[in-house]
């Protein structure tokens, strides 16, 4: 897993404290600019999150979180 920089952690902790974290990902655009994306499940909903390194929430997506498909 990749050590989240403080302001994404801190956001993170806030406003999903009873999430869970499923997928982190860093990726660097041809520019060299650093994302994270985050899979964050809670109380039957994904959020994808997409965070910029210095913390900044860019991009919030939900679904459903369809039990019978996620953990077969």
């Amino acid at each position: 897993m990749h050590k989240l920089p403080l302001e994404i952690s801190t956001y993170i902790f806030k406003n999903y404290y009873e999430g869970y974290l499923s997928n982190v990902k860093s990726v660097k655009d041809k520019y060299g600019h650093v994302y994270y994306k985050i899979n964050l499940l809670e109380n039957g909903v994904i959020h994808h999150l997409k965070f910029r390194e210095e913390g900044n929430l860019i991009k919030h997506e939900t679904e459903p979180l369809l039990e019978e498909f996620y953990f077969d």
